[in-house]
């Protein structure tokens, strides 16, 4: 029971540092026409994500798994009831980095302001479709025998999960723009800036809508907090981080909002996760689902495993702190770093 709760913290944990590192350069990818006016603003905007981009969807992959190595039947459930959908992703993902390597190889300009739409589009999407996923997980899927969906694509469209894909996409962007503030300078960083106070307030009231959202179509997901009501107190904390991050955006701190970006992407996560335990996949009726005990590997299988995760797992975090650090600071115009 033990290895059952680390497991359901560590894939939960692994899944937050995705969020919060892959959410910034898909923010960038969605900005990418709004910050880079020119063709060279917009070259600078892939120096700004280039390093780090691949790095960070390890993370993905490293939680992904992780899921299927502790729990088989929530991956198996999740890969044949989602299956279109994971193709889409599949399919956005392939473009954006087709577009992001690809573009700054060709000569004529028209054909990469070409490149630029499809990495506006494709990061778009990939947010859109991730949110979408956990819109379906945090409001509950029509299992069959509690273990399978065979809603297919159009079942997971419900306006609940696509209000949390919305919502997901707003994060993103405001995340997006912290991070283009502590990478570049100019009238970008001053672009970017603008777009990170407006997008404090849209995510402001989103969230509050979102609260609510997910008590008329979501109850359940209130039920741990109701148990323990100093759990509540996690639901302020968003706010908390956004006004933190407004007010650091206001006196030039973009390291400082950065950090409060991550942070109410955090607390988002932590409040779902808490929420959700111990289902991975809920069930729509309000009662049973797969959960970290009917769901999970043998014993043996989960404390192996464990001991690799955490021999491994220090490989990643150590990658990627140490290309944070060879590529800090500001990105120059004259800089040709990717």
């Amino acid at each position: 029971m033990i290895l059952n709760n680390i497991w359901y913290i560590l894939i939960g944990t692994v899944f937050i540092v995705y969020v919060i590192m892959d959410g910034f350069d898909l923010g960038v990818g969605i900005l990418n026409r709004i910050l880079g006016r020119t063709d060279g603003e917009r070259k600078r905007l892939y120096y700004a994500v280039g390093p780090f981009w691949d790095g960070n969807e390890v993370w993905l992959l490293t939680g992904g798994g992780a899921l299927f190595a502790a729990f088989p039947v929530v991956y198996a459930s999740v890969f044949s009831g989602f299956y279109l959908a994971l193709i889409l992703l599949l399919f956005f993902m392939i473009l954006r980095i087709v577009s992001l390597e690809f573009r700054n190889k060709l000569a004529d300009e028209k054909n990469r302001l070409y490149f630029d739409n499809i990495f506006m589009i494709s990061s778009l999407f990939i947010v859109l479709i991730l949110g979408v996923a956990l819109g379906n997980v945090t409001r509950g899927l029509e299992l069959t025998d509690g273990k399978h969906y065979y809603g297919g694509l159009i079942g997971l469209l419900n306006p609940y999960s696509l209000f949390i894909g919305i919502f997901a996409v707003s994060v993103v962007i405001m995340h997006g723009a912290s991070f283009v503030m502590i990478k570049l300078d100019g009238d970008i960083y001053s672009r970017a800036a603008k777009v990170n106070r407006y997008f404090v307030f849209i995510n402001l009231i989103l969230y509050v809508i979102n609260i609510v959202l997910t008590f008329v179509f979501a109850r359940g997901r209130f039920l741990n907090f109701s148990e323990n009501p100093v759990l509540f107190v996690l639901l302020v904390l968003p706010p908390v981080f956004l006004v933190a991050a407004y007010l650091s955006n206001r006196s030039e701190k973009e390291g400082r909002n950065f950090l409060m970006s991550s942070l109410f992407i955090f607390s988002l996560m932590l409040i779902f996760g808490i929420g959700n335990y111990p289902y991975f996949l809920p069930s729509a009726e309000g009662s049973g689902g797969l959960d970290i005990y009917n769901s999970a590997s043998t014993s043996a299988t989960l404390r192996n495993m464990l001991i690799i995760v955490l021999l491994g797992l220090p490989v990643v975090v150590f990658y990627t702190i140490y290309v944070h650090r060879i590529f800090s600071g500001k990105v120059k115009q004259e800089d040709n770093i990717y």
